[in-house]
């Protein structure tokens, strides 16, 4: 099931739409029907393999994924809230782009962001990469 498109123009899935818990936490599962999920058919009628596609949008998922899950199951072994891990480590993080301007401004313009909408910001942020990289293919 994906989403409405975002102000690109791209369909986002959400990663609960592609991530199901099945014999692995964090398995991606991927429809083999023709015609599946609208971001590959524009791509298939351009002439680009349909699996090409998927591969791409889904290894990015998939990466993002597994990289939340150890993330997540590393702050829930500490006993720790997000953003009690978050707030722990801070001043680690401000004392090493202490002397990078861009990171600490980065860092700071989000400090008062909750966790969880960084972490859903940068996966949309990602993923639309990813489909304008797709969709530079088809231009070219």
């Amino acid at each position: 099931m994906l989403p409405a498109a975002d102000q690109a123009g791209h369909s986002l899935p959400r990663r609960s739409d592609a991530v199901r818990s099945s014999s692995l936490p964090g398995s991606v599962q991927v429809s083999e029907e023709p015609g599946a999920g609208s971001i590959s058919d524009p791509y298939e009628s351009a002439g680009v393999r349909q699996g090409r596609v998927r591969r791409q949008g889904g290894a990015y998922v998939f990466g993002i994924a597994i990289s939340e899950a150890a993330y997540l199951s590393l702050i829930a072994r500490s006993g720790r809230t997000e953003q009690e891990w978050v707030a722990e480590v801070r001043p680690a993080l401000d004392e090493a782009s202490r002397t990078h301007p861009p990171l600490r401004e980065a860092s700071s313009a989000r400090q008062e962001a909750h966790p969880r909408q960084i972490r859903d910001d940068d996966f949309a942020y990602g993923l639309e990469r990813v489909l304008d990289g797709l969709a530079a293919r088809l231009d070219a």
